[in-house]
């Protein structure tokens, strides 16, 4: 597998992403746009997904199949700590009735097909 340099100004990047997606879901008078922090987000993805693929190809050594395992093995324990976190959280705050549909999408979510359910409740 190709190796990718490490760049300390996307790391950087990162940060403010996260920052001001914090910022933005608490509401902070310095950021109310924390949207366009995923939205850059995506872009610093956008950027190094293309190049490992590429360099992958190059090698003779991409894989569709490693690609997704690679991806999962990265997104999957902080997308199941959310979930979780999420459900202990909605059992205390929210009545039975939206607790039923809340810990369903979180069902749907753990198996990244979230959007699907959402399309569903329409």
């Amino acid at each position: 597998m190709a190796s990718i340099e490490h760049r300390p100004d996307q790391d950087g990047m990162r940060a403010v992403v996260v920052l001001s997606v914090i910022l933005g879901q608490l509401e902070s008078p310095f950021t109310t746009q924390g949207y366009i922090g995923i939205d850059v987000f995506f872009v610093i993805s956008g950027c190094l997904i293309p190049k490992t693929v590429s360099r992958e190809m190059d090698a003779g050594s991409f894989s569709l199949l490693w690609f997704y395992e690679r991806r999962n093995r990265r997104i999957f324990p902080a997308l199941f700590a959310t979930i979780l976190a999420a459900c202990i959280a909605g059992w205390f705050s929210l009545p039975p009735s939206d607790y039923a549909e809340f810990s369903e999408s979180g069902w749907w979510a753990a198996a990244s097909v979230s959007k699907i359910f959402y399309r569903l409740q329409d």
